[in-house]
């Protein structure tokens, strides 16, 4: 019913206004965007949550994330209002090259990666010293000195290794290493685009099904029960100029979410990839 109301309007609205678009009420939900960012936090990607997730995911996204923006050439959508309302789905694995879909009301861009890897690691570049900081961070930031005389067995390792190594309690020393140990690979990263225009009753269709499976309201982390070890993850983001959204989810195997997981496909299907791993 409200598909079928929904084109009415816009087949009403279209008589009138052959050039502007109408606009789509999205329910509540999602994020604030941001009054202002600094330019350093200019490509943190989904900054909008960077104070909600752990430190460790936020440190995660803010690095990777860039890489993976920047790889693309796309911008970052949590930090600035568009024009138009902007949705964009990430498909990334382990064995697999990543895809960029981005919808907007009137055309879907494809971006698929020439390979799998669009940077290369060369733990060479670092000293001996510089590798064994790297992981300890890695698997343990951050890292916190214990406040207290009751400590586990872990925590009083890590308190040792902050009195002889007191900068790894130091993000931007974190930050450092992981700069200097991912390079660009010697073959440039290249990815194809395909533009694809759509109706915007093709659109409207995407968004109603999202809308619908709640979305708005996910957390920005599905759970995910029963996730193979070398799955797929998926992102899909929102700037409806007015708000932000992202939920992140992996390739669960227990039937979860599949409404919102429905709308992903219709998405995955009008952009013309064949995605069979997990969604």
């Amino acid at each position: 019913m409200k598909l079928i109301v929904l084109s009415t309007c816009i087949l009403l609205w279209g008589c009138n206004n052959p050039h502007k678009l109408p606009e789509i009420v999205f329910p509540e939900g999602g994020y604030d965007l941001p009054k202002h960012v600094d330019d350093k936090d200019s490509n943190f990607f989904c900054y909008p949550i960077k104070h909600i997730e752990s430190a460790n995911d936020s440190f995660h996204d803010a690095f990777y994330g860039h890489l993976l923006l920047s790889a693309f050439n796309e911008p970052n959508i949590s930090t600035t209002s568009f024009d138009t309302p902007v949705f964009r789905f990430i498909f990334q694995c382990w064995t697999c090259p990543t895809i960029v879909i981005t919808l907007t009301p009137t055309k879907i861009i494809v971006k698929k990666g020439d390979r799998v890897d669009y940077v290369k690691r060369a733990d060479s570049l670092l000293s001996g010293l510089e590798n064994y900081h790297l992981e300890i961070l890695e698997w343990n930031f951050p890292i916190i000195k214990s406040n207290t005389e009751i400590r586990q067995p872990r925590q009083r390792y890590l308190d040792s290794l902050i009195n002889l190594y007191p900068k790894l309690t130091d993000p931007d020393y974190f930050n450092h290493l992981l700069n200097k140990v991912f390079i660009p690979s010697k073959t440039p990263f290249t990815y194809s685009t395909t533009n694809i225009p759509i109706s915007f009753n093709q659109y409207a269709k995407i968004i109603d099904k999202l809308n619908e499976s709640g979305y708005w309201e996910m957390p920005f982390n599905l759970p995910c029960n029963n996730s193979p070890m070398d799955a797929a993850g998926f992102t899909l983001e929102a700037n409806t100029q007015t708000k932000y959204n992202i939920v992140k989810f992996g390739a669960c195997g227990d039937g979860e979410f599949e409404t919102f997981k429905k709308a992903c496909r219709e998405l995955v299907k009008l952009a013309n990839i064949d995605i069979k791993m997990g969604l």
